[in-house]
């Protein structure tokens, strides 16, 4: 069996555990076990993760008013790098957000 065919099947088997159903959650998983190993309580851990941030950003995105998927993807980076901290966030989104840069002439 090759390497492709093993992650396939891991793949295949964790989501039949999990309950879980879909081709774009298939390539969320292949992407973390392509970056953690085929190991099930770290894929499981991964998962869960980045469920719980991505859960998060909707959230702040209710409380801000803002839609769409690039929206969320963006606040789920800056969870990555400011942490946790609503305010941090709500912060950083608008620092990324200033239409027109300031200019020190």
């Amino acid at each position: 069996m090759s390497e492709k065919d093993q992650i396939t099947l891991f793949i295949e088997t964790f989501m039949e555990r999990e309950n879980l159903k879909g081709k774009p959650t298939f390539n969320t998983l292949l992407n973390l076990v392509r970056k953690f190993g085929m190991e099930t309580a770290t894929i499981k851990r991964e998962y869960d993760l980045l469920k719980k941030k991505e859960n998060y950003a909707s959230e702040i995105m209710n409380e801000i008013g803002l839609k769409g998927k690039a929206k969320r993807l963006m606040i789920m980076k800056i969870i990555d790098n400011v942490g946790w901290d609503k305010a941090k966030i709500k912060t950083a989104i608008l620092r990324s957000s200033i239409a027109e840069r300031i200019s020190h002439s």
